[in-house]
């Protein structure tokens, strides 16, 4: 289960405003203009017609909500359905191979190509957070018994002591890289967080996946697992990104016409909420 991609990158580079092309081709007055500063006073971007924005924003924010929703039901309908009538050993290798194929999406794709001026690679930190959520089975960054890492730690704690030290490396790197990553994708730190993410990627799809295809007697085990992962780090996760979608469509629905920086700036907040719950979703 994801979420459409198309529409998060419509929302990074639409609403958030890489949509200089909001403009008419006439010359804009420059009170017809409202420039958006980050927390520095360095100009972020320059709206130059915001009515054009809003109505873009609102369109690009209604159909996030609505795929917000429709994943949601999605997951409480089919996917849980799926999960309760295929094996759990199948339903583990997918949750495995969901996990490896983020962290290299985040290595080959949104390290090096971010989708707007706004992202300081804490999107890409929240996409492994959700790899380590699915990984430990829980929200919070404990172990949960009933948990991939908890079993792998019981069979080859070696194993589980190297995952958890590549899973920590990758999220420093990506931290280190210097804001806003847009401008930095090339840069030092960018290629070794991609590096110590694409280190991670083997580890799961090389080592742990075939640890646990090879497990036998462990079915209860992983029926746990499975459930745990279903109850404790989807369901909660779903609901969270429908719910920031939610309020990102009010925040835009609430804009006049003519909105001041203030008004822009608090839709830039919803969506940065909105696009980090989402990025909690990304290893399912």
């Amino acid at each position: 289960m994801k979420f459409r991609k198309f529409l998060a990158v419509a929302m990074a580079a639409c609403a958030i405003g890489l949509v200089t092309g909001c403009s008419d081709d006439k010359k804009d007055s420059p009170e017809d203009s409202i420039t958006i500063r980050d927390e520095h006073g360095n100009i972020q971007l320059t709206i130059k017609n915001p009515e054009k924005w809003v109505a873009a924003a609102n369109a690009v924010a209604a159909a996030l909500q609505e795929d917000a929703t429709e994943q949601l039901q999605e997951w409480l309908t089919e996917e849980q359905s799926k999960l309760q009538n295929q094996a759990a050993s199948l339903t583990v290798d997918e949750m495995i191979d969901e996990c490896a194929d983020e962290v290299n999406d985040v290595a080959t794709d949104k390290i090096p190509s971010p989708l707007a001026i706004f992202t300081t690679g804490d999107d890409c930190v929240a996409n492994m957070v959700s790899v380590r959520n699915v990984l430990l089975g829980s929200l919070d960054g404990t172990v949960n018994e009933a948990s991939i890492m908890a079993l792998t730690a019981a069979k080859n704690p070696q194993l589980a002591q190297k995952i958890s030290t590549q899973l920590a490396d990758a999220v420093a790197k990506i931290q280190a890289i210097p804001k806003p990553l847009k401008q930095n994708a090339n840069s030092p730190e960018a290629k070794a967080a991609i590096g110590a993410c694409l280190s991670l990627e083997q580890t799961l799809t090389g080592e742990l996946q075939p640890m646990f295809r090879q497990l036998t007697g462990e079915d209860n085990a992983l029926k746990a697992i499975v459930n745990q992962y279903a109850t404790g780090v989807v369901t909660p996760s779903v609901n969270a990104a429908k719910t920031a979608a939610d309020e990102l469509l009010i925040a835009v629905n609430t804009l006049p016409s003519q909105p001041t920086e203030a008004h822009l700036q608090a839709v830039i907040a919803a969506y940065i909420k909105a696009r980090g719950a989402l990025d909690l979703c990304g290893a399912f």
